[in-house]
């Protein structure tokens, strides 16, 4: 296959499978606006904190077989009955995790319900109902991962598309038309996701076999996927268990309420996500097509300006109309919302540069560094939530979540230096978050004072923010060429 045409298929592929999470993430974000004002906040941020700590042990359950059987299900070519075999042990490996997560549940599970939620009996009761959830999680990244890498896309967006609508409509009617309200939610969660999760399993009932298990090399491969997964399995655990650990602060500092507060402002933040997860998919494969060229790394250092300067503007966007998003995403009763959200979307700012901060270490291949950058992390987001969400609540949670992200993020870069010539502007990326700042704070000036004047300070603001980021953003070419692509649209 030539270059061009394995670009075009990946793109393909990245397009497919990025349409389908971007669909998955605005139904989750659609139930939002319905759930924030039919719950209390009390009730909104008991979901939230719910739902963060069953992904974590959903994560566990994966034991990073999702990257060990991606890792050798190629090995040996077209071979179906070889790719039968690993596909299987990698599933009963997670089936094993699963039964002895199940022991351990029902003999540690009240414990370590009132550790993680802080005795609060009504939190543990509803987190030990969707426990069932976790096994269903596991089943249903088994199956989409097969579709994957088998390329059956239809049967992908059957079991992604399929279970995040069905979800929507069953969470929709347990809570709204029966009132069931936090076991409404939890209950859609659990059917929803065993439903689809035994129909991807029986979608993919060819590629699980009891009887590749008892082949002579099965044992040996087996302690191979194993041990090859055993990072991954701790890269994903804290990957998934940095955003949770600030709700096992707040709930020991702040009122569940507040905690239904933050939960909107993250959702809101999220938004951002979207375009963060659609650039990723995009240039990841670009990345591979070119970094090998002279010219690489002056084209990855200015695309690294421009789509930073891109997610500011949509961040300085979702900040200035945050009193509207909020609004129409969960109601005024959330209005104060707000005054997180810059801090937020600079979060997600930070994580979405995490490509151009690690090319290094992907070309060096020492995936390793990732692990420890990992355990990095997940030490400074525990530090820095002790020293700071009791004395400042949400804004110590949130400034936890930041720093420990921009501190990832700069261990990152000055690790891939070291392999890959990187040339990044910073002095640019300074001036565009200077800039920012000044929109956000007049926003948050805005919340306290709505005046006529403020209103009009922050548009100001924003259109300054807009000039100079044009100005000091882009170079003279690139200026031009803007310029002449708005005329074109124009006409």
């Amino acid at each position: 296959m030539q270059l061009k045409d394995s670009i075009k298929f990946l793109a393909k592929d990245s397009a497919v499978y990025g349409l389908a999470g971007a669909i998955t993430k605005f139904l989750a974000i659609f139930t939002a606006p319905i759930l924030t004002r039919v719950l209390t906040k009390g009730e909104y941020g008991s979901i939230n904190v719910i739902t963060s700590y069953l992904s974590v042990f959903a994560a566990f359950l994966i034991l990073g077989q999702d990257s060990s059987i991606a890792r050798f299900f190629y090995d040996k070519g077209e071979d179906k009955e070889y790719r039968i075999k690993i596909a299987s042990i990698g599933f009963f490996i997670q089936v094993i995790a699963t039964v002895i997560m199940i022991i351990l549940f029902f003999i540690f599970g009240d414990n370590v319900g009132n550790i993680i939620f802080d005795n609060n009996k009504e939190l543990v009761y509803y987190w030990k109902l969707g426990i069932i959830y976790v096994p269903a999680s596991m089943l249903m990244s088994f199956s989409n991962n097969i579709f994957k890498w088998t390329f059956k896309k239809n049967k992908y967006l059957l079991i992604t598309l399929g279970n995040g609508i069905f979800n929507v409509i069953l969470t929709i009617t347990l809570v709204v038309v029966f009132k069931y309200r936090i076991l409404g939610v939890i209950f859609s969660l659990v059917i929803s996701s065993n439903i689809f999760a035994l129909l991807g399993l029986f979608l993919n009932r060819e590629y699980i076999s009891l009887k590749s298990l008892g082949e002579k090399d099965s044992f040996k491969i087996f302690k191979e996927m194993l041990k090859y997964g055993a990072p991954f399995t701790i890269v994903m655990i804290i990957s998934m268990l940095m955003p949770s650990i600030d709700r096992t602060f707040l709930l020991r500092y702040v009122s569940i309420e507040t905690i239904g507060e933050y939960a909107v402002s993250t959702r809101v933040s999220s938004l951002l996500l979207i375009v963060v997860s659609a650039f990723q998919i995009a240039f990841g494969p670009y990345l591979y097509s070119i970094w090998k060229n002279d010219d690489a790394p002056k084209i990855i250092g200015d695309l690294f300006r421009i789509y930073f300067l891109l997610l500011t503007v949509f961040a300085v966007l979702g900040v200035v109309f945050g009193d509207i998003i909020i609004y129409l995403f969960a109601s005024m009763k959330y209005e104060s919302a707000i005054l997180v959200i810059p801090l937020l979307m600079l979060a997600v700012i930070i994580e979405g540069l995490v490509q151009f901060t690690t090319i290094g270490i992907s070309w060096s291949k020492k995936t390793y560094y990732f692990l420890i950058v990992q355990v990095i992390g997940l030490i400074s987001i525990f530090s820095f939530n002790f020293l700071l969400t009791q004395k400042f609540g949400v804004f110590g949670a949130t400034m936890s979540l930041l720093l420990s992200r921009l501190i990832m993020n700069i261990i990152y870069y000055f690790i891939s230096k070291r392999y890959y010539p990187l040339r990044y502007e910073f002095m640019k990326i300074f001036l565009i978050f200077l800039f920012s700042i000044f929109a956000y704070g007049a926003s948050i000036y805005n919340y306290y004072d709505k005046s006529l004047f403020t209103y009009l300070l922050k548009y100001f603001i924003m259109i300054l923010f807009f000039v100079l980021s044009f100005r000091f953003g882009f170079n003279k070419d690139e200026r031009n060429n803007v310029i002449l692509f708005i005329k074109n649209i124009l006409g």
